[in-house]
């Protein structure tokens, strides 16, 4: 079989690799060293070149890199009729879960004003939002939400889900299709956006959709930019700013924290090579006296 290897925009040195182990008789190929386009039957594509893939008249399988499918779809010469197929990997499940996790309770714990609070050098106690207060709104309920919405449960959140046709999960309140949208969002203090970039998913987060939230609402948009309406996101933080006067006041606050984050990745940067040449220092001290060491 001959796989073309389609991904100009990433290291394909590791996956290359394991492929060959996986099958040495596989005719693998990178582009743009193609060879005969009528050879590959099987491709593995990231952020191909538009109208590429129509080049190749045999081909049987399109496989995405990644779970997103979108930067295939965008292709407008597509080869009618060939399947299109996406990673689904559990490593991948687990990370973006985690990645959700930490948004939420970075939220709920008031973790964003702590840091705002260090930069200015000052404590304030603060009280968290508890889970059980919190309903949790999660958008898209695929693998990647299925399972975010799981670990949310766990930590004591009630967790509702919204997609496109309904899905059972554990513990989760379930909504399906266009008539269950705004029920669901009224009853989202935090969104959490993890649907597939489609025609149909194009804009969904807009001024209808934020308005609809709850006041003070928290959005973690952890899909892709193209779900977001910017200007309509903007005009939602002028209308709800919350401790915020204004929305310059708001990218103020976020410019300060993306700083102090700075400078402590500079700090902690700067520890970890005076802990490492410590480490060092020490472990030759402790070569140099065990052999000295008598055990009885």
């Amino acid at each position: 079989m001959t796989m073309l290897f389609l991904a100009p925009k990433l290291k394909g040195d590791s996956w290359l690799k394991h492929i060959r182990n996986q099958d040495t008789g596989i005719d693998l190929r990178v582009w743009p060293e193609v060879g005969r386009a009528e050879d590959v039957i099987f491709a593995l594509c990231w952020q191909h070149p538009l109208g590429e893939l129509k080049k190749y008249p045999n081909l049987k399988c399109i496989a995405s890199l990644g779970f997103g499918v979108d930067h295939i779809l965008r292709d407008p010469d597509l080869p009618a009729g060939v399947p299109v197929t996406r990673l689904v990997d559990p490593g991948m499940i687990a990370a973006m879960s985690e990645y959700v996790l930490a948004a939420v309770l970075n939220h709920t714990r008031q973790f964003d004003l702590y840091r705002l609070d260090q930069t200015q050098k000052k404590w304030a106690e603060r009280i968290p939002k508890r889970p059980q207060d919190v309903r949790v709104g999660i958008m898209g309920m695929g693998h990647l939400g299925a399972d975010a919405a799981l670990k949310l449960r766990a930590l004591g959140f009630a967790v509702a889900g919204w997609s496109r046709t309904a899905k059972q999960v554990e513990g989760v309140r379930s909504f399906a299709g266009d008539f269950d949208l705004d029920p669901f969002l009224a009853q989202s203090d935090i969104l959490v956006c993890l649907l597939p970039l489609t025609p149909a998913t194009q804009g969904i987060l807009n001024r209808r959709t934020l308005s609809t939230l709850p006041k003070g609402a928290y959005v973690v948009n952890a899909a892709r930019g193209g779900h977001l309406v910017e200007e309509d996101l903007l005009e939602a933080i002028d209308k709800w700013s919350g401790r915020f006067k204004n929305r310059s006041d708001f990218i103020d606050a976020a410019v300060r924290d993306c700083i102090a984050r700075t400078i402590r990745e500079e700090t902690n940067a700067r520890d970890l090579v005076i802990l490492n040449d410590e480490a060092d220092r020490l472990n030759e001290e402790a070569t140099d006296v065990l052999p000295y060491q008598v055990i009885p």
